[in-house]
């Protein structure tokens, strides 16, 4: 029997082996897929914790404010409803705002002492710009124009990812036809996202195309008047809401880094 055993045992010898081998292997295997577990969950958290600030710069249809006995209700107070809580939306705007009066007054050059690199800034300015009456506000077309290349390069120079958005488009019917009234300024905000190869948020287009499909007197349940009025550029929280969720969709539509992946 011992002569039988010792006459097996190279053979006994090489299963151990064998067994060795597949038990390191299950070992080695364990600890990896440990190790890439450990990994994918550490990236996991590292993203789900990486904020971004989304500053928003705008005029009365972005900031809340109020005229004569209307309220105006801005769709900056409402963006944040649309993004995960990764997004930080800090809104600066204000009624009165153009691209002038953020130069001349000194909100600018603050706003960039707040910017850092990976912030995004969202800016629609315009309405105030074109209105000739508010000589404090008011840009002529080629000043607003090298104002937003003005912003956009100072924002560049931060690193700092610029997004222009063009007006929203008011609330004026002429005989149930929709009125554009703001003239060049949309197409400058065009101009200058193209040459600057920076992204455009066509907020007029995306409006127009809303108002028309609403018509006239539905219109009226999105926008604030003042009394005696049947017109309006201001936006009641109906309206606020909708143009907030419009721009969010074409933030994902469009695919904007690093914004897109938050947007519910």
């Amino acid at each position: 029997m011992f002569a039988k055993v010792v006459k097996n045992l190279h053979i006994y010898k090489k299963y151990a082996i064998f067994a060795c081998f597949i038990l390191l292997f299950f070992i080695t295997m364990k600890k990896f897929c440990l190790a890439i577990s450990l990994l994918v969950l550490s990236i996991g958290c590292a993203y789900a914790q990486k904020s971004t600030n989304l500053f928003v710069f705008g005029d009365d249809v972005v900031a809340n404010g109020q005229v004569a006995d209307s309220t105006i209700v801005g769709w900056g107070h409402f963006l944040s409803n649309s993004f995960a809580s990764q997004v930080n939306v800090q809104l600066i705007a204000h009624q009165g705002a153009s691209t002038r009066t953020l130069m001349i007054k000194g909100d600018w050059q603050a706003a960039l002492s707040q910017l850092k690199k990976g912030d995004v800034a969202l800016i629609q300015l315009g309405f105030n710009d074109a209105n000739q009456k508010d000589t404090a506000a008011y840009s002529s077309v080629e000043a607003y124009e090298n104002n937003l290349m003005l912003m956009i390069q100072n924002l560049q120079k931060q690193k700092v990812t610029p997004i222009l958005c063009t007006p929203v488009a008011q609330h004026y019917f002429v005989d149930s036809t929709l009125v554009l009234r703001y003239g060049a300024y949309p197409e400058a905000v065009r101009r200058v996202a193209k040459r600057m190869e920076v992204a455009l948020v066509e907020v007029e287009n995306l409006t127009v195309e809303w108002l028309n499909s609403l018509g006239a007197e539905p219109a009226n349940d999105y926008y604030s008047f003042a009394p005696e009025e049947n017109h309006s550029f201001r936006l009641n929280e109906k309206g606020a809401q909708h143009v907030a969720k419009l721009v969010a969709e074409q933030i994902a539509k469009q695919q904007l880094k690093p914004l897109y992946k938050f947007v519910k």
